[in-house]
């Protein structure tokens, strides 16, 4: 994709995207900034840490513009933070605005975990897959043998790999009625439990 904006930029003349103007942040106002953020919107889960003084986010910088604000390399991805419990961001891209809210890291306990174990079927897409916990671990599988290890995320979410994020869903009384499978490309794709 760089390199076709790139190409682009050459064959229409366009001039070269400015790299946002740096102001300086204390370590700790960027520390205070990593963390989990999770779209409800979009269900998406975005991963925020501080590495040699620098806020990265999916590898790459998040470059301080200003006061709760950042921006990408080519400063058309914007980054702003709202303070408050919990903490906010809104990303501004040239194709949409999402907003997340820091979340916690889940470390479920074992019987937690077991509450999760069950069959889920999904309409939408006529796969059951079966929700097991296997030496400590919350695992998923769609048949036998091809099983995914999940990791948690925030309360009732789990990641299994390949960018497929798993939010449980419960009832009025608590109890679990199924998920909402989600990655880049399919968004909320309801399993229900049988």
């Amino acid at each position: 994709a760089a390199v076709s904006r790139a190409l682009m930029r050459v064959l229409l003349d366009l001039p070269a995207p400015r790299p946002p103007k740096r102001i300086e942040v204390p370590a700790a106002e960027l520390a205070a900034l990593a963390g989990m953020y999770h779209s409800r919107s979009t269900d998406e889960l975005m991963g925020l840490v501080v590495r040699d003084g620098k806020l990265l986010g999916g590898g790459a910088e998040l470059i301080p513009t200003g006061p709760g604000t950042f921006a990408n390399a080519s400063g058309r991805t914007t980054f702003t933070f709202a303070s408050g419990s919990p903490r906010r961001l809104r990303v501004v891209t040239r194709n949409a605005t999402v907003d997340y809210v820091a979340v916690e890291r889940a470390k479920p306990t074992a019987a937690q975990l077991a509450a999760y174990a069950g069959t889920y079927y999904s309409a939408e897409l006529d796969v059951s897959h079966v929700v097991s916990v296997k030496d400590g671990r919350l695992v998923g599988s769609r048949w036998p043998g091809a099983t995914l290890a999940a990791e948690p995320t925030f309360a009732d979410g789990f990641m299994f790999g390949r960018g497929w994020h798993a939010t449980f869903t419960r009832n009025a009384a608590g109890a679990i009625t199924g998920f909402e499978l989600s990655n880049g490309r399919c968004r909320r794709v309801k399993f229900e439990r049988k």
